[in-house]
């Protein structure tokens, strides 16, 4: 995988994971520096990654079973009012807010088709589990 070093608000690489560590390791990238992976915007400190492509592998702290998109868009279907989708996906924070939102105040009738609302744009727009891992 490659990523983007970003540095004095400008953008250096590709670079793959061995010499970004490499760099790391010499010194030339500070214990706060920040890239990105090439495919997405989001940023992240270089030793996170550092630390998080050594965690990966069955077995191992830190590895997570691949979630089904199908089964994510099915629980949505059938149990979405109660934020079970979200919490098969790791999305823990927005789960228990559709949760309390759909126990609390199912009874005004706006707040539920709210939910609805909100569920069926999740299950047209989220592909990644709440690690950023894509949904298989």
């Amino acid at each position: 995988m490659s990523y983007m070093l970003l540095k004095e608000d400008r953008e250096y690489g590709p670079y793959e994971l061995e010499k970004i560590k490499e760099l790391w390791k010499r010194g030339e990238i500070p214990e706060d520096g920040m890239c990105r992976r090439c495919t997405e915007f989001q940023q992240e400190t270089v030793i996170s990654v550092i630390n998080a492509e050594g965690k990966k592998g069955r077995g191992q702290p830190g590895f997570a079973a691949p979630k089904s998109r199908l089964a994510y868009i099915l629980l949505a279907l059938l149990l979405g009012a109660f934020g079970v989708h979200n919490f098969y996906i790791g999305r823990t924070g927005v789960a228990v807010c559709q949760l309390l939102l759909t126990v609390l105040l199912f009874w005004t009738i706006i707040v539920p088709i709210g939910v609805m609302i909100w569920i069926f744009i999740e299950m047209c727009v989220i592909t990644r589990d709440g690690r950023g891992n894509p949904l298989t």
